[in-house]
């Protein structure tokens, strides 16, 4: 591909997803570093947060291929930290692409210092033992989260009333689905074009739904992690589950169920029920192994307060004989492959 062809084409991108997927088809055409340069700095212009120059790190690193280029690369990328999930995702980031342990724990200290919520604890938990196989700091800080909740234990009520707004703090799905024809997917070119419609179709028609926690593996109403419900004192309501169904069902045999997706793992949402309720059993429905809170709930009424920054987009394909495909939307490419063949 020639320089004028390289950069007419980014130059088309409307915003940083296009210009990821222009990005994506460029490299394929032409490894001369300088184009490929030129197009990483213009689309950098685009770029609004941290996962938008993450994105644009790990291309340079995959497709230019030069260490103090994609050092520089990381390094800016640091500069875009602002909230916890972001130290995290950075963190995993040097491990996994840079294999740079030392740089990995400053940041973990770092988020260590911020985390505010258990569910973050949590995660930097896991993300420790994950990545750094340390079993000690692992139970340090669950260690502070235990202490945590024995003293939010003792403190805590079963029971909520019609009368009070609750606060749900944790994570939100946004999620789209679509049933689509078989017929569709037959070649890349069609399966290209029925996931581009798709992929437009959601960002306008998704729904966002509260995450009352993760269900523990293969039981319906048990949560290993859970979400805090709080009252107007900030005191801590005990409740339990009761998952009602799977989000999805198996398509038909004729057809493909595409679902489009996204968390914010940090999420304010107010809840108001309908009656009191001594012992609280909230009704739930599954997709992931998350358990998510639905607007049409006989028990509650909920609205949005504050969000966090959003993951990754994710589109799952769910086939007629329960097989489960997904990538992430970058990655978009890959499930073009996997589902036209």
């Amino acid at each position: 591909m020639e320089k004028i062809e390289a950069l007419k084409k980014i130059d088309e991108a409307k915003n940083f997803r296009e210009a990821c997927w222009a990005i994506d088809d460029i490299a394929k055409e032409t490894k001369d570093k300088k184009i490929l340069l030129e197009v990483f700095n213009i689309s950098e212009k685009l770029a609004e947060d941290f996962n938008d120059f993450r994105n644009l790190a790990e291309r340079i690193q995959e497709n230019i291929k030069d260490k103090k280029l994609t050092l520089k690369s990381y390094q800016k990328l640091e500069t875009k930290i602002k909230e916890f999930d972001d130290y995290v995702n950075f963190a995993e980031c040097l491990i996994d692409n840079l294999k740079d342990k030392k740089w990995a724990i400053k940041i973990y200290k770092k988020a260590e210092n911020i985390y505010e919520e258990d569910y973050e604890a949590e995660s930097l938990a896991s993300s420790i033992l994950s990545k750094l196989k340390d079993k000690k700091w692992e139970k340090l800080i669950k260690d502070k989260i235990s202490n945590k909740e024995e003293d939010n234990q003792s403190k805590a009520i079963n029971e909520v009333k019609k009368t009070d707004t609750y606060k749900l703090i944790g994570q939100e799905i946004t999620i789209f689905s679509k049933l689509i024809s078989k017929e569709d997917f037959k070649g890349e070119q069609k399966t290209k074009k029925s996931l581009s419609n798709f992929v437009k179709e959601s960002e306008s028609l998704s729904s966002s739904y509260p995450v009352i926690g993760i269900l523990e593996n293969n039981k319906k109403n048990e949560l290993r992690e859970k979400s805090e419900l709080l009252n107007i004192s900030n005191i801590n309501v005990n409740f339990d589950i009761k998952n009602k169904e799977d989000l999805f069902k198996k398509p038909p045999k004729d057809k493909i169920l595409l679902v489009y997706y996204y968390q914010y793992l940090s999420t304010s949402y107010n809840l108001k029920f309908k009656k009191d309720i001594k012992n609280l059993i909230l009704d739930t429905s599954n997709f992931n192994n998350l358990a998510i809170l639905k607007d049409n709930s006989k028990q509650y009424t909920f609205e949005l307060e504050e969000s966090d920054k959003a993951s990754d987009t994710y589109i799952c394909a769910i086939l007629p004989n329960g097989k489960i495909i997904e990538e992430t939307l970058k990655d978009k490419n890959k499930i073009i492959k996997k589902l036209s063949k």
